[in-house]
């Protein structure tokens, strides 16, 4: 026991801190997150500046690929890839884990047009079923999306 309190006492004494040091060193973490925040908000705004630069080197890069296929001679399809999936309006988590792993992915060939009209990220389609809403499960909606695009010769 009177290990106990001379460990207590110690503690206290050596490392106890006065208030306006205490202080001090908060003020300090707060201004540190400030600039941080500050900085990152920074690197947002840059990064919604060079996303329409990255999506137009994105379709450039399509464009060359298209270039090389048609020197070499051949035939070109432009696939979207998208994935299928039950998007539900009451997201339980069990169910979203369902629904994320009953996910099917599946490859559509579509028009140049429709290649370029599309970004990873779009919905295709968005269907109500009307069974789950009757049956008391909630209501949820079928979802076809892009997830990713390539273009491939054939």
């Amino acid at each position: 026991m009177k290990y106990l309190f001379c460990c207590v006492l110690a503690l206290c004494c050596f490392c106890a801190q006065n208030p306006p040091e205490l202080q001090a060193k908060i003020d300090k973490l707060k201004a540190e997150r400030q600039i941080l925040k500050q900085e990152i908000q920074g690197l947002k705004y840059e990064k919604n500046n060079l996303q329409p630069i990255i999506d137009s080197l994105a379709g450039l890069r399509d464009e060359v690929r298209v270039l090389e296929f048609k020197v070499n001679g051949g035939e070109i399809e432009y696939v979207l890839e998208c994935e299928l999936s039950q998007d539900r309006l009451n997201q339980m988590s069990d169910q979203s884990l369902k629904d994320w792993m009953n996910a099917v992915t599946f490859n559509l060939v579509v028009d140049r047009r429709s290649y370029y009209h599309y970004n990873r990220g779009d919905e295709l389609l968005r269907k109500g079923r009307k069974g789950s809403a009757t049956t008391g499960s909630g209501y949820s909606d079928w979802l076809i999306k892009v997830v990713g695009k390539h273009i491939n010769k054939m």
